[in-house]
């Protein structure tokens, strides 16, 4: 776990950036739900209507977050079942 939180902002710039840098939405979107669907049910709304976005991963899962998008846009094809 990284050492100081990881702010939603700093989640949303990143995301931003590896948008501009050609990773698809679709791409990200899946690994927004895989890292944000992963706290248990209790913690997520059972009224959530839309999407599950940055701010609903757990600070315990934004590192790896943050190293796995960065892969992305790096090797594209990498499959998200791989993250840490």
């Amino acid at each position: 776990m990284a050492k100081s939180p990881i702010s939603n902002d700093l989640l949303k710039t990143t995301v931003g950036i590896h948008v501009e840098a050609g990773v698809s939405a679709s791409r990200i979107r899946a690994l927004i739900n895989q890292f944000a669907s992963e706290q248990p049910r209790h913690e997520i709304a059972a009224d959530i209507a839309g999407f599950l976005s940055v701010e609903d991963i757990p600070q315990a899962r934004r590192e790896g977050f943050l190293w796995v998008i960065s892969s992305l846009s790096r090797s594209p094809s990498r499959d998200l079942s791989e993250a840490p």
